[in-house]
């Protein structure tokens, strides 16, 4: 069983108390706020379309960029579902060859970065490759989770939705906690069951790093970034009790040469 495509297939329902129409319009609005009108977008962690094909829509040359192919596969099913065009890049940000100044803006929501930032290396690498990648007052939307206003040791999740005569159970576990590196390893394992017989069911591990305010500030204005926005929960500024960080950051200069770009060591 292809599990990834699977999940990649329900994803949208799963999660549809964190993903419907109407929190998205408003982040879309937001984002459109933030940036130049018509922009060349790009998407880091794209998944199945959330953000790109309601950007396409409103004018804007998207750049989808993802590392699941099935997450993509779905993403082009939608946008031809929708009429929109949106360029479909399969690879990883950290090894992605972005053209200098290529970009107006680049958006990266709903924790992707704390799953490919999974330590300092990487996120330096991110921030890098992002900001070789925008053109000179681009802007870069980072939005992760605050793990001040809640205690990563000890997270679970647990969330049933009915759809289409089906019943799908998300149930997330924490597998480990690391104290000093700040990363958790969490299964999550999707159970999707009609008439009470259960159909399809999907496990998965993943490592999130959970990053705090001032460390991500820190290492993008040591990647470049001068200008630095922090928004907190319904775009209010940021609080320590807020649940969500959204990083406006804005790129004023050329990208400086002295950074070499970090590769990651091969194991």
């Amino acid at each position: 069983m292809d599990q990834t495509r699977n999940s990649a297939e329900f994803l949208d329902i799963v999660y549809a108390d964190y993903t419907n129409d109407e929190i998205t319009n408003v982040q879309i609005d937001f984002i459109s706020s933030k940036i130049r009108e018509r922009s060349r977008i790009l998407d880091i962690g794209c998944g199945t379309g959330r953000h790109a094909i309601p950007l396409a829509r409103r004018g804007f040359d998207v750049v989808g960029l993802d590392s699941t192919k099935a997450m993509l596969d779905e993403l082009a099913t939608k946008a031809d579902r929708a009429r929109v065009k949106v360029d479909l890049r399969y690879e990883d940000i950290l090894s992605y060859s972005a053209i200098d100044g290529e970009f107006g803006a680049a958006i990266c929501f709903w924790n992707s970065f704390d799953q490919i930032a999974v330590d300092a290396q990487r996120g330096r690498i991110f921030f890098q490759t992002v900001y070789r990648s925008l053109a000179r007052g681009g802007t870069l939307i980072l939005e992760i989770s605050n793990p001040s206003s809640f205690d990563p040791n000890t997270f679970s999740h647990r969330s049933t939705v009915e759809r289409n005569g089906q019943t799908y159970e998300t149930i997330y576990t924490l597998k480990n906690y690391d104290d000093v590196e700040k990363t958790t390893v969490g299964n999550e394992l999707i159970v999707v069951r009609k008439q009470g017989e259960i159909v399809r069911r999907v496990s998965s591990d993943f490592v999130l790093r959970w990053w705090e305010k001032d460390e991500v500030a820190d290492l993008a204005r040591a990647c470049g970034f001068e200008r630095i926005e922090i928004y907190g929960d319904d775009y209010d500024p940021f609080d320590d009790a807020s649940e969500t960080m959204l990083f406006v950051m804005t790129k004023d200069a050329e990208y400086p040469v002295a950074q070499a770009r970090i590769e990651l060591a091969t194991p």
